[in-house]
């Protein structure tokens, strides 16, 4: 099974994304796994700083229409909007993880576990979650309707390890 972690990043970000990478290939584990890069502002000499450390590096499109100052004032936002289309940038991978570049992988099993969701058939997402995050009933029941909007009644989530869900997937 050919797994693939992608994230992305602008110069700005780059040394966050630097550590991400640092994180996950200290893991023997996670060795087996290929990273991609979506570069959407690296400067020359960072882009080849992380060429041999990633299976590939590429600079996606704009895929949703979006106006042009905001194009022009943002062009990090292709990290977003091209996350729909990895397989199509990373083509031949059977799991596809996206981590954003200001995470870190403490330990090999959170990737095991997004593993083992997507193999199941299964989507596994994970909410940002911060102690400067306010979480109330309010706003994970808001993230749930979210989630059942787009996945269906029949959706089970779990957010800042509360489990959450409806009567309809209950059961």
């Amino acid at each position: 099974m050919r797994i693939l972690i992608v994230s992305g990043a602008d110069e700005a970000y780059f040394s966050l994304l630097d550590e991400l990478i640092s994180s996950v290939r200290r893991w023997e584990q996670l060795r087996v796994v290929d990273i991609g890069c979506f570069d959407v502002g690296l400067t020359p000499s960072s882009r080849a700083a992380l060429a041999p450390r990633v299976a590939r590096i590429v600079e996606p499109d704009w895929h949703l229409p979006l106006d042009g100052a905001l194009r022009a004032a943002a062009p990090g936002l292709r990290a977003l909007t091209a996350r729909p289309f990895v397989p199509q940038y990373f083509p031949g991978y059977d799991i596809y993880i996206w981590l954003d570049a200001d995470t870190w992988v403490q330990f090999p099993f959170a990737i095991d576990w997004l593993v083992g969701a997507a193999r199941d058939g299964l989507l596994g997402a994970v909410p940002h979650t911060h102690a400067a995050y306010e979480t109330t009933p309010e706003s994970l029941h808001w993230r749930t309707d979210r989630m059942r909007a787009y996945y269906g009644p029949r959706t089970r989530t779990r957010f800042a390890g509360t489990s959450t869900s409806t009567p309809e997937s209950s059961g």
